[in-house]
């Protein structure tokens, strides 16, 4: 479970030091600026920690109930997460009307060389990959036979 922390904490880490990156390349306070941003990706760090955390509490009698939750758990968080910060990643295309968030997005995407949406799958492909590794893959139930369809003589 230790490496799904790090590997949680690496990517949002990313994505936030990418935001942070920006004021490199214009005099404004990039902060405050993506200030709801940076506090979107702290509530999906916060959560996916918690997933997290049950689950490494559970590693005993309930491991098999509890482990396969967090695979549920963890998609749904970055789901609901990588939508809030798509809905705040909304710009205006119009140079002549853009506010200071649109142009640090701008930098944002010019800097990452892709866009906020590519940077957030990526993510999401990394998180959950690391959450399958931590899951064991569900066995079927050992006293639980398939019927084979009846052979026909000729």
């Amino acid at each position: 479970m230790d490496d799904l922390d790090k590997v949680v904490n690496d990517q949002i880490d990313f994505i936030r030091d990418g935001l942070a990156h920006v004021g490199h390349f214009t005099k404004m306070d990039v902060l405050p600026v993506f200030e709801n941003e940076m506090r979107v990706l702290e509530e999906a760090r916060a959560k996916l920690h918690e997933a997290v955390d049950m689950a490494r509490r559970s590693r005993g009698q309930f491991r098999d109930e509890i482990l396969p939750k967090l695979r549920e758990r963890s998609a749904k968080v970055l789901r609901l997460y990588t939508a809030k910060l798509r809905t705040l990643w909304r710009r205006s295309d119009d140079f002549d009307n853009m506010d200071n968030h649109d142009q640090c997005m701008l930098l944002f995407q010019l800097n990452q060389h892709s866009t906020l949406d590519d940077v957030l799958t990526k993510m999401t492909a990394a998180i959950m990959a690391a959450v399958s590794k931590e899951v064991p893959q569900q066995r079927p139930n050992a006293t639980t036979t398939t019927r084979q369809p009846p052979t026909s003589a000729r």
